[in-house]
């Protein structure tokens, strides 16, 4: 299963054959997070440009981040969850993950 934003998909969940279908399967207050992850990236992010600020991008990395973390608490050691964050272009220039990632 991959985290991975997309435009316009309401649950930003992946597998093999496109986005999950997560009726019954998340805990709503899960889901209404992942909703609300996805609705930042649906209104910030511009296809032409990308985000409009450094903070606002780490701010969506971060939240990604937790979000995979607490998908793999609910899944448990059985669902490989991965995190796919390619949206790091801010503001028309492609950003390094570890100018994205602070530690």
């Amino acid at each position: 299963m991959t985290l991975m934003a997309d435009y316009s998909a309401a649950v930003p969940l992946w597998g093999e054959n496109g986005m999950i279908d997560t009726a019954g399967v998340l805990p709503r207050e899960l889901e209404e997070l992942l909703h609300s992850w996805s609705d930042v990236f649906d209104e910030h992010y511009a296809t032409d440009s990308g985000w409009p600020s450094l903070e606002l991008c780490r701010a969506q990395y971060a939240e990604g981040v937790r979000l995979r973390d607490l998908l793999e608490r609910h899944f448990g050691s059985a669902t490989c969850v991965r995190f796919d964050f390619w949206e790091r272009t801010v503001c028309g220039v492609e950003i390094p993950l570890n100018k994205i990632h602070l530690h």
